[in-house]
Parts: structure tokens; sequence; C-alpha cells
């Protein structure tokens, strides 16, 4: 008995040196282990088919294409702050590292297309239903208190908010009154929706 399981379950390899497939008997693409890195940030594109992780320090950039079983690692993509998708799943919008650059990644053959500048810095970012918008913002990643939010109202930054379209270059960029707590796109017309915060004594 070699310890595989013998309810359908597909063998996901081990240190045997078995093959990693999945369901459909297809190779799944080996990321390697370099120098024992640790892995962050995977992300898993809206169609199944693409996974994106950043691997080692600093931190860069490995696609995965599981339906073919391959994995390539695009030039100088490293440290991206935050990773966004096209809603068909064929495009990824990467915020680099810099905070200011927004990257598009076209997925089928892992190729970096437009990239937009911005005047601000940013961490975050939200992609429009119809992919063709994408919207910048210092939203919190990570849960905050009310105090938090409250210390925070007027920062320049957290009010700051900018607005792109990738294909055609353009940006625009807006301080909303109060720190932006969240933000999203309406499914209905596209708009950007805003949350914002603002300390209890205003």
């Amino acid at each position: 008995d070699d310890g595989a399981p013998d309810d359908g379950t597909p063998d996901i390899g081990g240190d045997d040196g078995d093959v990693n497939v999945n369901d459909d008997g297809v190779e799944l693409p080996d990321f390697g282990d370099p120098a024992g890195a640790e892995f962050t940030d995977a992300v898993l594109s809206p169609d199944g088919r693409y996974l994106l992780v950043q691997v080692g320090e600093p931190a860069c950039l490995t696609v995965a294409d599981l339906q073919e079983g391959t994995a390539s690692a695009p030039q100088g993509l490293c440290g991206i702050r935050w990773i966004g998708f096209a809603p068909h799943g064929a495009v990824a919008y990467l915020l680099l590292a810099s905070g200011t650059t927004v990257a598009t990644l076209e997925l089928a053959d892992v190729a970096v297309g437009a990239e937009v500048d911005t005047l601000g810095e940013y961490t975050t970012l939200d992609v429009s239903p119809d992919g063709a918008t994408v919207a910048l913002s210092n939203v919190p990643t990570t849960p905050w208190t009310e105090s938090e939010y409250e210390w925070n109202t007027a920062d320049p930054g957290m009010r700051r908010l900018a607005v792109l379209r990738p294909e055609t270059g353009t940006v625009a960029e807006l301080s909303t009154p109060f720190a932006l707590r969240d933000v999203a796109f309406s499914p209905v017309d596209g708009a950007v929706l805003g949350v914002s915060s603002r300390w209890k004594g205003d």
C-alpha cells in the first residue's frame, strides 16, 4: 500500500516523486522551492484557469496555467501590491511595487501590456464588471478598529481615489471629503462606489 487515497481523489504528489495531476489527468505546474522561499498572495483567476503567486524575497510573480500545466515567471514583476482580474479571467491588472503604476498582463502568453501611471501612491485596486475600468485607493487591507478609522479621517492618502482606463491610458484622480473605507463598482451601471469614514465630532 502506497498510502494513496482509494476514493477517486487524484494523486497530488509527494516525497515519492509522483506527478501532480488534476481531475482531467493534466500535469500541474511545478513552482519549485527556491531556497525554501515562501509563497504569498496566491490569486486564482475568475475562470479558474490561472493561478498567480508571488514567491521569494523580493516576492516575484509566477503565472501558472492550470489547464495546460505550465508556469512562467515574467521578468521584473516583483513586489506587486495588488492583483485584480478582468471578469473573463484572461487579463490581470497589477498594481506594481511603486504604488503609482498599473500594468496589464495578458495571461495566455504571460505578456506585459500597457502601463498607466498615476500621480498619487496606492495600495489596492478594484476592476469594473466589464473589465474596462480600474479604481485605485488606499483602503485598509487588514481589519481596522473604529478608532483607527477615526484617527485617519483626514489622512490625504486614504481620501485619494484614482479611476483609470488601461486601454486608453486615461486616469482621473480625486480626493474624497473623508477617508475611504471601501471601494467597489456598481453591477448595474459600473459606477464607482465609495464608503467614507469621518470623525464622530465632525
